[in-house]
């Protein structure tokens, strides 16, 4: 566990942790100055960041240590580099466990791969240029062994990725436990004795990891990435307890499988060879695939799940989108250019897809704060600039507009605003807006935003369709801007979600995979429905709090000042009847009521999503 100081994120030492025990159980941060409760140290936001980042939980992990950065500067303190650090390891998806004997014996394994660089994240380049300003040499060179590691896997990652093709799949990928001192290598060998026993058609292409076959480790990481990604089925080999790191690859392979249009218990077995083992996996069926090393009934699974074909024909013709195609393609058979498909990862209580991105996290980068400070504003009941508008005074006037722009190979968005907005669009009010104010986002000022995964949790599974809830509040807006009435047909609310919102979440392979559907058949995105048991089953039960992000905030979302809790989010009402109030989820009071015109309502899409 890493303990960090509760003001700034800066980890601690063993040696200093060991001295403020023994003086009165406050250490004191070298870099801010400020006192910690040892017992505090271990529970800030930044130590939760790295132990989330311990068990895979990037999403969340990201969100500790986007908090703890507000609770930094809340502090008046300079972020330390580790929480951005931890930014940057969250963003990459990089598992980061530290040994419990030495903190700085850290291990980063089994990452996903990514398109850009670490050493190029703004979040590392940020930490680097504080650790610089110490000058902490070691410190310095700790964090330049991340990037090297991450960026060598990502180089050898392409480099197998072009020897063997993005369409060549293994027929099955045997994983086992690490070698160690205590127990030789049996898990190796018995994956070996699996491999061999497998008939011929399918270990020619079945893939056992093995370190020694490896220049080094970046190459051995990279090779057990690419078989996530390109394996039909996968076997686990496990003795009586399954580590951390095999956790980590069997769960990624459980969301890849369904990434890749089949179900994923299908597609993953365990072959147990001493004790009984405990598995958990969010279908709870995966007990019918576990099987003892002298049983073979794992031969039977493997061809099963897997089947003889292993490559696609390289004369195989491209479908076309409106051409009739109507499921997504496997492994092994030709792919949509143009469609970016979903990943799957877990959550503690819940699944859930990362799937469009939208901007959400603020971005702090100088380089990209002064690409969007350079650009000419928008001028107030003038020429826009090159901005569009997005909120209007009732007279027609825009006082709020957004801008994105790519800058590397990440998308932005900049918003400039001119006065705070309102409470209410349409009626008349002496209520004071608030909410932008309170979380220091002023007028005159152009706030970056980075574009980012949205993370959906997966409400409930239907044949091959997926019902998913954003599980953050993405935007604020009112429910309807021209007047006081609830009616959701003509709301401007499903207008909005069916035309801008669509176009800047999603990509055009993705608004394929989107399966119209629920009352109106032309639309893609919805609210969730007051009348709807599976909706009142998720929001009370599975995530009953939901919140906002700096987006949200920053465009006038209602929160609380020392968190990104919202206080409510739409409820569509299926009656359609006249009205000037529509239902609201509240944190505070459950099932409640808003004026339809409100603006700080946070807005919590829903879609079904077509997986094969």
């Amino acid at each position: 566990m890493i303990y960090t100081c509760r003001v700034c994120g800066e980890s601690f030492t063993s040696k200093q942790l060991q001295e403020a025990k023994a003086n009165g159980g406050l250490v004191v941060c070298k870099y801010c100055g400020e006192s910690t409760a040892v017992e505090e140290s271990s529970r800030t936001r930044t130590a939760s960041g790295y132990e989330l980042l311990g068990q895979g939980e990037f999403a969340r992990a990201s969100n500790q240590f986007r908090r703890a950065i507000d609770d930094a500067k809340h502090h008046q303190k300079t972020p330390s580099a580790d929480t951005y650090i931890g930014m940057a390891l969250a963003e990459f998806h990089v598992q980061t466990i530290f040994s419990e004997e030495n903190e700085n014996d850290v291990e980063l394994v089994c990452h996903s791969h990514n398109e850009m660089y670490f050493a190029e994240s703004t979040e590392y380049i940020t930490a680097k240029e504080i650790i610089a300003k110490r000058g902490d040499i070691e410190a310095e060179r700790k964090i330049s062994d991340y990037a090297n590691f991450v960026d060598g896997v990502k180089e050898a990652y392409d480099k197998i990725e072009s020897e063997k093709g993005k369409d060549f799949c293994y027929s099955v990928f045997i994983a086992y436990e690490d070698k160690s001192q205590d127990e030789g290598d049996e898990g190796f060998k018995v994956a070996c004795t699996i491999r061999n026993n497998l008939p011929d058609r399918v270990v020619k292409n079945a893939f056992v990891p093995d370190m020694d076959d490896y220049r080094d480790e970046k190459e051995y990481e990279a090779a057990i990435l690419y078989a996530i990604d390109h394996s039909n089925s996968m076997l686990v080999v496990a003795d009586n307890s399954i580590d951390a790191r095999l956790t980590d690859i069997y769960t990624r392979f459980y969301y890849k499988s369904i990434d890749n249009s089949s179900f994923a218990g299908e597609n993953l077995g365990f072959v147990l060879y001493r004790g009984n083992i405990i598995i958990s996996l969010p279908d709870d069926s995966i007990a019918e695939r576990v099987y003892k090393l002298d049983s073979k009934k794992y031969n039977d699974f493997v061809l099963t799940c897997n089947g003889v074909v292993v490559t696609s024909s390289p004369d195989e013709p491209k479908p076309v989108i409106g051409g009739g195609q109507t499921s997504a393609p496997k492994h092994g058979e030709a792919s949509l250019e143009v469609q970016k498909k979903p990943w799957f990862r877990m959550a503690p209580s819940r699944k859930q897809i990362a799937f469009g991105s939208y901007p959400q996290s603020r971005e702090e980068s100088d380089v990209v704060n002064s690409r969007f400070e350079a650009l000419i504003k928008p001028e107030f009941m003038g020429d826009n600039n090159g901005w569009t508008p997005m909120f209007f005074m009732n007279n027609g006037v825009a006082y709020t507009w957004y801008r994105d722009e790519t800058i590397g190979d990440k998308k932005y968005r900049g918003v400039y605003f001119v006065k705070f907005r309102g409470v209410y669009s349409v009626q008349k009010t002496d209520v004071k807006p608030k909410d932008q104010r309170i979380h220091a986002y002023m007028p005159g000022k152009v706030y970056c935003f980075r574009f980012e995964d949205i993370i959906w949790d997966v409400e409930n599974f239907s044949g091959n369709v997926a019902t998913l809830v954003s599980s953050v509040g993405l935007d604020s807006r009112e429910l309807n801007g021209k007047g006081l009435d609830n009616n959701w047909d003509a709301s401007t609310l499903r207008f909005w979600l069916n035309t801008a919102f669509i176009k800047d979440a999603f990509g055009e392979g993705e608004k394929y995979l989107c399966y119209e559907g629920g009352d109106f058949d032309d639309d893609k995105v919805f609210l969730m429905d007051k009348e709807s048991s599976l909706d009142k089953k998720y929001y009370t039960t599975m995530h009953p709090v939901f919140a906002g992000s700096d987006y949200f905030r920053c465009i006038g979302g209602m929160g609380d000042n020392r968190s990104t809790n919202i206080s409510s989010c739409w409820i569509r009402d299926c009656s359609c009847c006249d009205g000037k109030e529509a239902p609201v989820l509240s944190s505070l009071m459950g099932l409640s009521k808003m004026y339809v015109d409100c603006t700080s309502v946070a807005v919590v899409p829903k879609v079904y999503l077509k997986l094969s």
